[in-house]
């Protein structure tokens, strides 16, 4: 959402989030002075209000200096997709916030697409972010005018490959193929990556040298 919808570089992300961070979730310098009732009348308050933290320096932290905000459902001239995760309190569902269209759910027990049914409703960058980090004890459920109340998307899902799978062969199911989708994860040591076909030997090599420093946890390593 930082670098692709608010246009913000890794370094103003990271410093964003470390600033979010310590708004959020300050140390209460006086908190080792309360006493015992002190301490347990702060901790029933909690359990009435159902949270911990606020969520506005969360929305706050996406919005402009002038506090203005971006809407969410904004096609990129990059032609980027940005999307969230998060779960529906109503229906009990996880559900996707993103700046692109796609068809309605398949079934019931999957996830849906998140838009307003009239464009002026649709939600803004800062609401979704407050939707996907919505998680319960800590924050609380974001109310969305016209749409819901969303939780944290993690509730549901906590793997978001998955859905992001999901989401793609719906955009486009002429692009799948008949294998799985892998994550390319470069190798130590410069060596190739594994969709290298030229260097299997290299790889087996690299591989053998692995499963030999591991032999300790169990058992000599497999043969190759």
């Amino acid at each position: 959402m930082g670098v692709f919808l608010m246009q913000w570089s890794a370094a103003e992300c990271l410093r964003r989030f470390e600033e979010l961070a310590t708004t959020t979730f300050k140390l209460d310098e006086g908190k080792d002075t309360l006493t015992w009732s002190q301490k347990l009348q702060r901790l029933f308050r909690v359990c009435l209000q159902d949270h911990c933290y606020n969520l506005s320096p969360i929305e706050k932290a996406f919005q402009t200096q002038s506090g203005s905000t971006t809407e969410m459902f904004n096609p990129l001239q990059s032609d980027t997709k940005v999307a969230v995760t998060t779960t529906s309190v109503r229906e009990n569902v996880a559900g996707v916030i993103s700046n692109y269209n796609y068809g309605p759910r398949l079934d019931a027990t999957t996830h849906h697409h998140i838009r307003a049914a009239q464009p002026q409703h649709d939600m803004t960058v800062s609401e979704a972010a407050a939707c996907t980090s919505a998680a319960p004890f800590f924050f609380k459920s974001k109310d969305v005018v016209q749409l819901d109340t969303f939780q944290d998307g993690g509730l549901r899902y906590n793997n978001p490959a998955w859905l992001a799978w999901n989401t793609f062969i719906r955009c486009v199911p002429a692009k799948l193929r008949s294998r799985c989708l892998r994550l390319n994860v470069p190798l130590p040591g410069g060596a190739p990556a594994l969709d290298d076909a030229t260097a299997i030997t290299q790889l087996k090599t690299v591989v053998k040298k692995n499963a030999w420093g591991m032999s300790s946890w169990g058992g000599p390593p497999h043969k190759f």
